[in-house]
């Protein structure tokens, strides 16, 4: 249940996963208070995050470097420009952020 938490979420899972399908996660997206990014990563199931991270590794590196320490640059990764929403690997929701 989303509605408990208090800072801002990345949901992310593969076009392709059948252990954490899309669907999954879609009513935690819905149902989001906080600045929330749902992103599906085209051509990924769930083993492709164990390998290296596949073409997440950098997004998650971003996220945390936004949000733990702040930083302008890797925030460009999801706000203003927002990189990741016009990477084709991925397919984006964003909601709640300004």
């Amino acid at each position: 249940y989303t509605g408990d938490v208090k800072g801002p979420l990345l949901l992310i899972t593969g076009a392709q996963d059948i252990t954490v399908p899309p669907a999954t996660l879609s009513g935690s997206f819905e149902y989001s208070m906080v600045p929330t990014i749902f992103a599906i990563a085209n051509g990924m199931n769930h083993l492709s995050f164990s390998i290296n991270g596949g073409n997440s590794r950098g997004y998650l590196t971003a996220w945390f470097m936004f949000h733990l320490k702040n930083d302008a640059n890797a925030a460009q990764a999801f706000i203003d420009n927002c990189e990741m929403c016009h990477n084709g690997d991925w397919i984006i929701e964003k909601k709640n952020f300004d």
